[in-house]
């Protein structure tokens, strides 16, 4: 964990996403959509914010036409970055 002084102790609040990055790798972008919005419904407190800004943020990757394997190898590594503060700070 890392501390910033404006924020404190900061921890990722995304569940693990390797099976996200699999289903943005083998799916078309509907079904990726579908499969973040029921585990969002399915999710609680800071994970379902967390996991509704990373929908928004992977439909801005899709709309950028960036490559399919991007996309999923950047999904993949978000539970390693340490200091995401998109997905954890308040909307």
């Amino acid at each position: 964990f890392d501390k910033l002084d404006s924020f404190g102790l900061v921890e990722c609040k995304l569940p693990n996403m390797e099976d996200y990055g699999k289903v943005i790798e083998n799916h078309n972008r509907s079904t990726v959509e579908q499969y973040f919005l029921s585990k969002i419904d399915r999710a609680r407190g800071y994970q379902k914010r967390a996991l509704r800004k990373t929908l928004e943020y992977v439909m801005e990757l899709y709309a950028m036409n960036l490559d399919i394997l991007e996309i999923a190898f950047f999904i993949r590594k978000l539970n390693s970055l340490t200091q995401f503060m998109e997905v954890i700070k308040d909307e």
